[in-house]
């Protein structure tokens, strides 16, 4: 009678689909050695394929080739329905008598294999083995855990992918990563991953980067694994051509990771080639609740208006279903330029500006700015349109008249916001040459109008954000 082979019950699907097709193929040797007669190679990818199919996966095609005593090739596999998982070739090694007993193969060998990733509400689900990554509703699920021992015990010794590729669909958004991976098992495994292109679109904004490579190393002491992501080349270019967010330069990319059981830890640091460009974050990933991911932004700034704009995020959840506090520094912006964006050209002036304005990003996409003040270095010039000064008061009679064309030695910007309105007003001193015999005079107005769409469309590229998260949030 020949000794079955049967795989034992793992906490997690997808290690007990592994093992499955392991101690099947050993199965198929068995029936090889005592009836060499039998046509082992369909018969053992009949009794995966039927296997699969009792795991609720659709096998639309997988065949046998080479099946021996220290060597099996599966190839022409096909999964799934909609999304499929693909793989042209894989070749497994091993030593028979430790598969046989202990379900273990020293070499594994993909060639060709086609993920497709893909969201619906807050999972993500794996095309071609949906069925392997469904909880019972009456299972509470356990939180997940990377057990790097239990992993790396049974790992095989060597894992290669060649030309794979993971494709990952965000509702209209797609990312497409092509790679290659190397495992080498030791005492010290390591993880290499080799990314020749990634392309990803979000909304108007075009992603690419090139030349990424992640490398590994475990740490049998911590049970971790340290390691760094490296590219060298991210490009980012924003298709509408309406938007007021200035061009961006390619980007370098730096990141070091670590991951452990439990949570995944990241430092990145971008940059573009004059360092005009950066951003400075950590990351914090946990690994049973990804969703709950948190950055912290120590650093990001770019220029904008013959100056620089950079800003400061404490906390920023990723699935933005929290507020986000900001503090946003201006440094060196044009006042003319500033201002006659921010009035829809009613406003024009001399002279840079510098300051801080605190700002929050609400869930529901609300932005409101906290008390903050910008403020000129040197004199200038300020010309303000009557119609942004109503009023028949003769206060603002005075201001009017004044601000046509106002000589300034002090000029104020105070900056915030009142029921989704922002309000601005100008503390100046100085004089109008050509009004008041050009005596020196001080004033403190009001500008009125909402003029907070136009923050959000000059100040900050505020509308290609909030589009994009949006998109990321209706996708869910």
């Amino acid at each position: 009678m020949v000794k079955t082979l049967t795989p034992k019950k793992k906490s997690k699907k997808l290690r007990y689909f592994t093992y499955g097709i392991i101690a099947i193929i050993a199965l198929a040797i068995a029936l090889v050695l005592f009836w060499d007669k039998l046509p082992y190679q369909s018969a053992a990818a009949g009794q995966i394929v039927k296997f699969l199919e009792t795991q609720g996966i659709k096998v639309n095609s997988l065949k046998i080739k080479n099946l021996g005593t220290d060597a099996a090739e599966i190839y022409d596999v096909d999964l799934g329905e909609d999304r499929r998982l693909l793989l042209k070739n894989i070749l497994v090694s091993y030593q028979f008598k430790k598969l046989y007993e202990e379900q273990k193969v020293e070499a594994v060998e993909l060639q060709g294999l086609q993920l497709n990733m893909y969201q619906v509400v807050d999972k993500f689900w794996l095309g071609g083995i949906e069925k392997l990554m469904v909880t019972p509703a009456e299972t509470k699920p356990e939180p997940l855990k990377l057990d790097f021992p239990a992993l790396l015990a049974n790992a095989p010794e060597k894992l290669s992918i060649k030309d794979g590729e993971l494709n990952i669909e965000l509702g209209n958004n797609a990312i497409k990563i092509p790679f290659d991976l190397n495992f080498t098992k030791s005492e010290r495994s390591e993880i290499l991953l080799d990314i020749k292109q990634i392309d990803a679109s979000f909304g108007s904004m075009n992603i690419s980067a090139s030349n990424l490579k992640i490398l590994a190393k475990y740490d049998p002491e911590k049970q971790k694994f340290n390691g760094s992501l490296t590219a060298e080349k991210i490009k980012i270019i924003n298709t509408d051509t309406d938007s007021e967010m200035p061009a961006i330069p390619d980007l370098k990319l730096l990141v070091d990771f670590s991951l452990t059981a439990d949570k995944l830890t990241a430092d990145i640091n971008a940059y573009s080639k004059d360092t005009v460009w950066k951003l400075l974050a950590n990351l914090d990933v946990p690994i049973a609740e990804p969703g709950l991911a948190q950055a912290q932004i120590k650093q990001v700034k770019f220029p904008y208006a013959d100056g620089e704009i950079s800003a400061k995020v404490a906390k920023l959840p990723i699935n933005l279903k929290k507020t986000i506090v900001a503090e946003v520094k201006l440094k060196n912006i044009s006042l003319d330029d500033l201002m006659q964006k921010v009035s829809d050209g009613k406003i024009t002036g001399t002279g840079n500006i510098n300051g801080t304005v605190p700002l929050k990003y609400y869930p529901d996409g609300r932005i409101e700015f906290g008390a903050g003040e910008l403020k000129t270095d040197n004199d200038g010039i300020i010309s303000v349109d009557p119609s942004m000064l109503p009023g028949d008061n003769e206060q603002m009679a005075i201001a009017r008249s004044a601000l046509e064309n106002f000589n300034y030695t002090i000029l104020k910007i105070g900056v915030s916001s009142k029921e989704g309105k922002l309000q601005l007003s100008l503390s100046l001193q100085g004089s109008n040459p050509e009004a008041f015999s050009g005596k020196q005079i001080k004033l403190n107005v009001n500008l009125s109008g909402d003029v907070l769409p136009l923050i959000q469309q000059s100040i900050l590229p505020v509308n290609d954000i909030k589009q994009l998260l949006k998109e990321a949030d209706s996708e869910k």
